[in-house]
C-alpha cells in the first residue's frame, strides 16, 4: 500500500510544472481533502489491465471496501452492476484508446449490496500514442440520479428555458403531454415545439425573465397532442432562475395536468347544488306538511276546546236539570208525603179514640211515609244541594262531613281555614261535587279507616284536599281505566279554570287535590 502511495506521488509530481517538492506535495494533499469532503475518489489506473495503482482513502467510506480489496485484480469490473458492466468496460476501453479526456456514468455494487451511481472523470496519458496511464475521479451522483428518476415519473411536468425561451431539460411526462420525446425539444424554443400553447404561454415567460417574479399556480386550458379532441386544464408555476450576481439566466417551470380534479371540483359544486336544491324541496315539502299538521292541530284543539265546552254545558245543564228535580221534590213531593203522613196521624188518632183495630197498621203506614218524606229531602239535598247556596261551601262540606259519618261511619277530619263566605258559587258548587265524588269513593272503595278533608284559601285561589289512609291503587294501570267520577272531577275542575291532581300507591292511601282561582 505505501509503495502505491510513494508511486502516485512521483506519478503525480512529475507531471506537473517545476515547483518545490514540499509546496506540490502540500497543495496535493489539501487538494485531496477537498475530494474527502465532497465525495469525490480521485484513482489511477493501469489502462490495460484496469487495475488500480492509487484509490482515494474515502473509497472505503463511499462504497464500504476496504482500501486494500480495491488493489486487487479484476476489482473494479467485477463491481461494475451487472446491467452496467458491458457499457462501462467497452466504453472506457475505446474513450481510453482515442480520447484524452472523457467522462461516462455507471452503477457500482456497494458492501453492503446497494447501488451507488458515479460519474467517471478520465484523464489518459499517452506515451508514443499508447495509453500508459489512467486518472480520473469517481463522483457520487447518486441523489441526483434518484431525483432525475423522481422527476422522469412523476406525474408533474418539468422542464427548463434559457434566456431565449429553448428547451435546456424536460422531463419525460411534460415530453409525452407534448406527443413528442425529451430529445426533440431539447435545443427548440416552445414556439417550434407547440405553437399553439406558445400564443398563451410566452407573454407570461417574458415576463418572469423581465421582472424576475416568479407566476404562481397559473391556469391554462388547451388540446395537447396526448389528449386530441379533449379540451385539459393545466396548473403552471414560473420561477426564475438566477445566478450567484442575481442576473436571470432562465426559467424553470412545474406544469400540472388538473382537468380530473377540475371536473371532480364541478362535480362536487353540481352535487352540491343538486343537494342545496333538494334541501330546499324537502324544506319546502316539510313546510307544507308542518302548516298542514298546525291545521290539523287546530282543528284538534278546536274539536277538544268543543268537546270541554259541550262538556262544561252538559255539566250546567245537568245541575240546572238536578236543581230543578231538587226543588220539585222538595216543594211538591215531600210536602204532598208530609200531608200523607199527617193526614196517616190523624187517622191513627181517630182509630184509638173509636177504640180502632187497625191502628197498628196505621202508625206502619206513617213511619213509611216518613221514611220515604226523609229519603226524598236527602235525594233533593243530593241532587241540588241548596245548602251551598245559602250557607256557603264551609258549612256545606261540614255538614257533607258529618252526614257520612253518620250514614256509612267512616272517621272524617274536616278542618275549614279561612275561606270566605262569599265564595263565587260556580267554584264553591265545584269544591263541592268533588267532595261528594271523593268521599264517595273512600266509602266505596278505599277501606279506609281514617279520612282528612281540608279546605283553605290563598291570596288567589281555593285550594281543596281529601287524603285518606286505604288500601290505595295503581296509577299507571288507573290510567287505563278511569272511571266517570273521577273524568267529571276533571271536567268540573277545568270549567271552573282550575286543576286537580290525583295521587295514589298500592298500600299508601289516596290523596285528591283541586286547585281553582277565586276570580
Amino acid at each position: 500500500m505505501g509503495d502505491q502511495t510513494e508511486k502516485r506521488e512521483a506519478i503525480s509530481v512529475s507531471t506537473i510544472a517545476p515547483h518545490s517538492q514540499d509546496d506540490l506535495l502540500t497543495k496535493e494533499r489539501h487538494l485531496l481533502s477537498v475530494l474527502e469532503a465532497a465525495n469525490i475518489i480521485p484513482w489511477e489506473a493501469d489502462p490495460q489491465t484496469w487495475r488500480f495503482t492509487y484509490i482515494g482513502s474515502q473509497a472505503e467510506s463511499m462504497l464500504g471496501y476496504p482500501l486494500d480489496q480495491w488493489y486487487e485484480k479484476d476489482f473494479w469490473t467485477s463491481t461494475i452492476f451487472l446491467e452496467d458492466r458491458e457499457f462501462a468496460i467497452n466504453f472506457c476501453e475505446t474513450s481510453s484508446k482515442t480520447l484524452s479526456n472523457f467522462d461516462f456514468e455507471y452503477r457500482m455494487v456497494k458492501a453492503d449490496g446497494n447501488l451507488i451511481w458515479l460519474r467517471d472523470v478520465v484523464n489518459v496519458e499517452f506515451e508514443n500514442g499508447v495509453p500508459q496511464i489512467l486518472r480520473g475521479c469517481m463522483i457520487d451522483i447518486t441523489a441526483t440520479k434518484r431525483l432525475e428518476h423522481l422527476y422522469s415519473v412523476a406525474p408533474i411536468g418539468l422542464c427548463y428555458f434559457d434566456m431565449d425561451l429553448r428547451f435546456l431539460y424536460i422531463n419525460d411526462w411534460l415530453a409525452r403531454i407534448n406527443g413528442l420525446s425529451v430529445k426533440a425539444h431539447l435545443g427548440k424554443s416552445i414556439g417550434e415545439v407547440l405553437k399553439e400553447v406558445a400564443a398563451g404561454v410566452v407573454p407570461q415567460l417574458r415576463q418572469v425573465l423581465e421582472t424576475g417574479e416568479p407566476i404562481i399556480d397559473g391556469e391554462i386550458e388547451t388540446e395537447t397532442p396526448a389528449h386530441p379532441g379533449e379540451s385539459r386544464h393545466y396548473m403552471h408555476n414560473y420561477y426564475p432562475d438566477k445566478n450567484k450576481d442575481g442576473t436571470i439566466v432562465g426559467v424553470s417551470c412545474v406544469v400540472q395536468d388538473i382537468t380530473e380534479r377540475k371536473r371532480a371540483k364541478e362535480a362536487l359544486l353540481e352535487a352540491h347544488e343538486q343537494l342545496e336544491d333538494r334541501v330546499q324541496d324537502r324544506t319546502q315539502e316539510l313546510r307544507v306538511v308542518n302548516k298542514a299538521l298546525k291545521a290539523h292541530e287546530r282543528e284538534l284543539q278546536e274539536s277538544a276546546d268543543s268537546l270541554r265546552s259541550l262538556a262544561g254545558k252538559l255539566i250546567v245543564a245537568q245541575e240546572d236539570e238536578r236543581r230543578r228535580i231538587g226543588r220539585e221534590l222538595h216543594d211538591d213531593l215531600t210536602q204532598n208525603l208530609a200531608i200523607l203522613a199527617i193526614d196517616a196521624g190523624r187517622l191513627e188518632q181517630q182509630a184509638e179514640s173509636t177504640e180502632g183495630k187497625d191502628t197498628d197498621g196505621l202508625r206502619k203506614i206513617k213511619e213509611r211515609i216518613i221514611e220515604l218524606s226523609e229519603y226524598v229531602h236527602t235525594l233533593s239535598r243530593q241532587l241540588h244541594p241548596a245548602i251551598v247556596e245559602d250557607l256557603g261551601i264551609a258549612d256545606a262540606l261540614r255538614s257533607l262531613c258529618e252526614e257520612l259519618e253518620q250514614n256509612d261511619g267512616v272517621l272524617i277530619d274536616c278542618v275549614v281555614n279561612e275561606v270566605s263566605a262569599n265564595v263565587p258559587n260556580d267554584q264553591a258548587l265545584c269544591i263541592y261535587r268533588v267532595a261528594q265524588e271523593a268521599l264517595r269513593n273512600i266509602v266505596k272503595h278505599s277501606r279506609a279507616t281514617q279520612t282528612q278533608v281540608h279546605l283553605y284559601a290563598k291570596k288567589e285561589t281555593l285550594e281543596f284536599e281529601v287524603r285518606d289512609n286505604g288500601i290505595g291503587f295503581n296509577m299507571n294501570e288507573a290510567k287505563n281505566r278511569i272511571g266517570l267520577g273521577l273524568k267529571s272531577m276533571e271536567e268540573r275542575v277545568w270549567l271552573a279554570g282550575g286543576t286537580v291532581r290525583v295521587e295514589s300507591r298500592p298500600g299508601n292511601g289516596t290523596v285528591v287535590s283541586v286547585s281553582i282561582p277565586l276570580t
